[in-house]
C-alpha cells in the first residue's frame, strides 16, 4: 500500500475513533507509519485530508452503485438496486461509511466537495426526481426524502452488522417496509 493510502486510511479510522477536532496530523501520520512532513506532502492541511477521504468515499460509493444500475427500470427497481448496493457498500466499507455518515453536515466538508459528490451520483438523484414526478413516489422535499432514507438504510446496516446471518432477509425487508413509506398513492 503506498504512503498516500496508508495515510488515508489512518486519518479515517482516527476521525470515526476521535472526531475531527482531537484527531492530529501527528497522530495521523503516527498511525499511518510515515514521518508528518509526508503527510504533508500529500496533503497541505487537515482540511484538504478530510475532505479527500469524504469525496474519495463517496465515490468509490456511487461507482458500486452505478454496477449494475437498471437505466430503463421501474423507480421501485431502480431504488431497490440502490439500497441492495448502500447496504452493502456500507457493510463491506464500514469504517468509511461511518466517517461519511459522521462527516455528511460537517462544516469542515467545503462546498465545493458537496458539488463535486453530488455530480458522481446524479444518476441515483435523477431516478427519485423521476419516481417523484410520475408519482411512483410521495412527492415531499427531497432533503427530508434524502434524510428518511438515510435514517432507513443506516438502521438496516447497523441491524445487518449485528445479525449477519440475517443480511439477505433484513435488506429485503427493510426495503419493502421503506418503499411502502414513500411510494406515490
Amino acid at each position: 500500500m503506498d504512503k498516500r493510502q496508508k495515510i488515508l486510511n489512518a486519518a479515517t479510522r482516527l476521525f470515526v475513533e476521535r472526531g475531527f477536532q482531537n484527531t492530529s496530523t501527528a497522530n495521523i501520520s503516527k498511525e499511518a507509519g510515515v514521518a508528518t512532513g509526508t503527510l504533508f506532502i500529500y496533503f497541505a492541511t487537515k482540511d484538504e485530508l478530510i475532505n479527500t477521504i469524504y469525496k474519495e468515499a463517496k465515490q468509490r460509493m456511487a461507482e458500486s452503485l452505478k454496477e449494475g444500475f437498471p437505466q430503463g427500470a421501474a423507480t421501485r427497481d431502480k431504488l431497490k438496486h440502490l439500497w441492495t448496493e448502500v447496504a452493502a457498500w456500507a457493510l463491506d466499507n464500514s469504517e468509511n461509511f461511518r466517517f461519511m455518515h459522521m462527516f455528511s453536515a460537517s462544516p469542515f466538508i467545503t462546498n465545493l466537495t458537496r458539488e463535486e459528490v453530488e455530480s458522481t451520483s446524479s444518476f441515483a438523484m435523477q431516478s427519485i426526481k423521476d419516481g417523484m414526478k410520475n408519482g411512483e413516489i410521495a412527492s415531499i422535499p427531497i432533503d427530508l426524502f434524502h434524510s428518511i432514507l438515510d435514517g432507513f438504510l443506516t438502521g438496516t446496516v447497523r441491524y445487518i452488522a449485528a445479525n449477519p446471518s440475517k443480511r439477505k432477509k433484513a435488506i429485503e425487508a427493510s426495503f419493502d417496509v421503506f418503499w411502502n413509506g414513500i411510494k406515490g398513492e
